[in-house]
């Protein structure tokens, strides 16, 4: 009966009990079905509610409202997500929308109000994350960054965000019976009528899966080194700025990077450490720093210890310059 002449009975007495009411604007922007537009102090007149009661619901202007204002995501505050898939409908654009109802008939209501919270969060609307967790003795913690502490943080897919994975868990399947070795799975995996046509291969299939998981699983233990070739044309690359050039003091001929930096635009400082005093030669050195370009490592018998004091010395300085340590005789990794 409601927004419709059924109701034209009532509305005296209606409007007396709101009459008696008090009012106040809204606090954040709303878009009222009775409108079908941006509305405020409106809101705040009895006679408002006496129309919303009788009058037409504007839900397709409403909706069109919020997507001229640029809304993408919309939150069903109801019983079940009639009113998601209705707006779905009402949207004339291609914007990326999401529609979020915090409750499913037939379906556990904390998994769908959760569910929904955590969709517009990830969408980049702000959750108050302190109330959604207030009494609950949740805390927050550090998560380890150690590389090899091979424990998993993220938790495991339930519900309907495992059951989206079908496709994963089919394959999951497939090369779970080939590990095994198991024909029988696999015929049934991949309805196969005819197994002689996988009995010579599927051993070494096997085998090669094996190896792989393995070599896989070992590969992300370990960190990496990559080397890249320098281009003619990262070479030929112009330079601006200041240019340290760090160099131990005697025996050490920076000529050949001094020239090669000057030449392709960079302002060169030498800068010479004696006796290991790094950060001391340093200190001449102020301003704003394009790049360093370390020899430090061509001093044999000084070792690593001068490039490694001269990484702390520079960041202590507040140089977040990119630094290059050049040494020679190099042992080749590659034809690369």
């Amino acid at each position: 009966a409601f927004h419709s002449p059924h109701m034209d009975g009532m509305l005296d007495d209606f409007r007396q009990v709101v009459e008696a009411l008090s009012f106040a604007a809204p606090r954040i922007p709303l878009v009222s079905n009775l409108t079908g537009s941006l509305v405020s102090d409106e809101m705040s007149s009895p006679e408002f509610w006496v129309r919303h009661v009788r009058e037409a619901v504007r839900f397709l202007d409403g909706m069109q409202a919020l997507e001229a204002a640029g809304v993408t995501t919309y939150i069903e505050l109801g019983p079940d997500g009639v009113l998601s898939a209705l707006a779905q409908d009402c949207l004339t654009g291609d914007a990326d929308t999401a529609f979020l109802p915090v409750l499913r008939a037939g379906r556990v209501e904390a998994e769908t109000f959760v569910g929904a919270v955590a969709q517009a969060h990830v969408r980049g609307v702000e959750v108050d994350w302190s109330a959604f967790f207030a009494g609950t003795g949740a805390r927050r913690i550090e998560l380890p960054t150690y590389a090899f502490q091979r424990q998993r943080y993220w938790l495991q897919l339930t519900g309907a965000a495992a059951r989206n994975g079908l496709a994963g868990d089919l394959d999951s399947r497939f090369w779970d019976a080939v590990e095994r070795e198991d024909m029988e799975s696999l015929a049934d995996t991949l309805e196969m009528e005819d197994e002689g046509a996988w009995s010579s291969v599927l051993p070494a299939l096997s085998a090669w899966r094996r190896g792989l998981r393995t070599q896989s699983e070992v590969d992300a233990w370990r960190y990496r080194v990559s080397w890249k070739p320098l281009t003619d044309s990262v070479g030929g690359a112009r330079l601006s700025g200041v240019w340290l050039v760090v160099v131990p003091a005697g025996g050490v001929d920076d000529t050949a990077v001094v020239e090669g930096l000057t030449a392709r635009g960079a302002e060169v400082l030498r800068v010479v450490v004696d006796g290991g005093a790094v950060r001391a030669a340093l200190a001449g050195a102020t301003g704003p720093v394009a790049g360093v370009v370390s020899l430090l490592a061509l001093d044999e018998a000084a070792g690593v210890v001068p490039s490694a004091e001269l990484v702390q010395a520079l960041g202590e300085a507040g140089v977040g310059a990119p630094l290059w340590c050049l040494t020679r005789g190099a042992v080749s990794v590659g034809r690369s």
